[in-house]
Formats: C-alpha cells, structure tokens, sequence
C-alpha cells in the first residue's frame, strides 16, 4: 500500500525527469567504464614501456662492456707480439730480457686501449640511465638493485683495474686477476643480468594477462550495463504508461462521454499528480452539470 501511494503522488513531471537521469547515469557509468579501460590500457603500456627501456639501456651497457672486454684481448694480444718482436730484436744485443721489466705499449695496444676506454664510458652512460629509469620503479625482489651492484662492482673493482694493470704491461697481474676475479665478476653479472631479464618478462606477462582480465571484465560489464538499460527502460514505458498514457486516455473517454451527454459513468481520483489534477477538474465539471 505504501507504494502505491507514493506512486500515486509522483508527478509527471518528476518520473521524466527521474528516467531522463537513469539513462544520464547509465551514460555516466558507461564513460566512467571507458575512462577506467584507458586508464588501465594507459598503465599497462607504461609498465611495457618501462621494461623495455630499462632492458634497452642495461643492454646497451652490456654490450659495451663486451666491447670492451673485446679491445682488451685485441690489446693484450697487440702487447704480447710487440714484446716478441722486441725480444727478438734485443736478443743478439742483450742476450734476451733477462730483467723481465715490462715494456711500453706499441701504438696498436695503446690504440685498442684508448678505444677500450671509451667503450667503458659509453657503458657507464647507459648505466646511468639505467639507474634514472629504475630509480622510481618498484624492485620489491631487488633485481634492479642487484644488477646495480654487480655492475658497479665489475666497473670498480673489476675492468679499471684490469685497463690500469695492461697499460702497465703487468701481463701476470692481469692474467691472474682476469682468472681469479674479473671473470667472476662478469660471471655474476651475467646472472644478474639473466634475472633481471626473466623479472622483466615476468612484469611483461603479468601485465598482459591483467590487461586481459580488465578487457573481459569491460565486455561483461558493458554487456551487463546494456541488459539493464533494456530493462528499465521496458520498465519505464510500463510505468510511464500506467501512470502517464493509460489515465489520459481514460480522461479522453469520460470528456466524450461528457460530450454526449452521459453523466452516468463516475470520474474517480486515484492520483495526486498531475493527472489527478485534471481529474479533480473533470470530476467537479460532471457534478456541475
């Protein structure tokens, strides 16, 4: 009874107004969804981006620290021929380097060292943007932070010594720390760098099977979003007609029959709105007749 009542008080104008802001809500729901696709396409892009130019630049460093490791070994070669060839010139005069004092780089090493030099810096400008491009990443299983450090530590305490120990032309010292340390350094970066790649395909893949998750979720909701405008908006005809067009033609039918002079058929006021308005009126003009 309570809702008839408060039916029967709603106005006409208020349940237009009340369907026209059901489908501005609707509307408003259906942008909120779209934005909330962008917005989540927009943060999965990010995430791949990200990746991808952090496993840009890290491997960009990568390969010129393998240049390097390549000029050194062309150095080291350069070095070792140089020396021969000295000793041989020598032997006859000196009786051999019996001292065994190293002796200067030949143009070619200094070359190949000069040139490993820069392939050292043009890493370590890579790595620098690594770090930029990590630096506000989330690194919850420390693998950024990890790769830093082996990096950092094969750069300090790995390649200068072992560019410092060749222009020197300690070739024991470099041999003994390339077998003992350096390699083990390179070694460990690898690893770190294997990770890093495998971390990053894993964020790729999470990324890619979330995106999938919000797609389908968007096509059901969207989906569920349409079945329920068709609803109510058979609803809405239903009561706009019940409450709107039925009693308007029942209006219709009594100012006929009023027209042709049946007074017998009672006009009754089963609304406050306003149509039970233009009934009270209908009703007091058959009582003044």
């Amino acid at each position: 009874m309570r809702r008839v009542s408060i039916l029967s008080r709603l106005k006409v104008r208020t349940s237009l107004i009340l369907v026209l802001v059901f489908f501005l809500f609707m509307l408003a729901t259906g942008a909120a969804v779209g934005v909330y696709s962008l917005h989540a396409d927009n943060q999965s892009l990010t995430r791949v981006v990200q990746a991808q130019r952090v496993h840009a630049v890290i491997g960009e460093a990568a390969d010129h620290y393998k240049n390097v490791q390549s000029l050194l070994g062309q150095a080291l070669a350069s070095y070792i021929v140089s020396k021969d060839k000295q000793k041989n010139a020598d032997a006859p005069a000196v009786g051999g380097d019996a001292g065994g004092s190293a002796s200067p780089l030949g143009s070619d090493a200094s070359t190949h060292v000069i040139e490993a030099r820069k392939e050292l810096t043009r890493s370590e400008a890579a790595f620098k943007n690594f770090q930029v491009l990590t630096k506000g990443m989330d690194d919850t299983d420390g693998w950024y932070r990890r790769t830093s450090d082996a990096y950092l530590d094969l750069m300090k305490n790995g390649v200068k010594p072992l560019i410092a120990m060749l222009e020197k032309g300690k070739l024991g010292d470099y041999e003994t720390f390339l077998s003992s340390t350096a390699s083990y350094m390179g070694d460990n970066l690898n690893l770190a760098l294997n990770n890093l790649n495998m971390y990053q395909q894993d964020i790729i893949d999470g990324t890619y099977e979330r995106q999938a998750q919000i797609y389908i979720w968007v096509i059901r909701a969207v989906a569920a979003a349409m079945v329920v405008a068709v609803l109510i908006a058979l609803l809405a005809y239903v009561f706009l007609g019940r409450m709107v067009l039925r009693p308007l033609r029942l209006a219709g039918g009594h100012f006929d029959r009023i027209a042709g002079g049946d007074l017998t058929q009672r006009v009754e006021v089963k609304t406050r709105n306003e149509i039970g308005v233009l009934y009270e009126s209908l009703k007091r003009m058959q009582e003044s007749l």
